[in-house]
């Protein structure tokens, strides 16, 4: 498969075996089988707040939480900036805000 953008929601639908479907083991298994993933420079603050929360919540344990991100140590991420920067950029400079 060709490289992808993928966002915290299906990233979470990994851990959260309610959240899960055939979409997301589908990206899962892609992920496992090295394709590239291009991740938003947010996107590890999401998983992080979201973790967090669901471990106060009792949702999920720290072992579970563990056993999740240890998965991440073969994929292949790559921080996609233009995610952020180019529309902020582009917005930074409208015609509308700059005079």
């Amino acid at each position: 498969m060709e490289a992808f953008v993928l966002d915290a929601s299906v990233t979470l639908a990994w851990c959260f075996d309610d959240e899960a479907n055939a979409y997301t083991e589908a990206l899962l298994n892609w992920c496992a089988a090295g394709t590239e993933v291009y991740v938003s420079p947010v996107w590890s603050l999401e998983i992080a707040n979201i973790l967090v929360q669901a471990q106060r919540r009792g949702r999920v344990t720290a072992d579970r939480v563990e056993r999740f991100l240890a998965r991440f140590s073969v994929f292949r991420f790559t921080l996609n900036l233009l995610a952020t920067s180019e529309p902020c950029c582009r917005f930074a400079t409208s015609p509308r805000f700059t005079g």
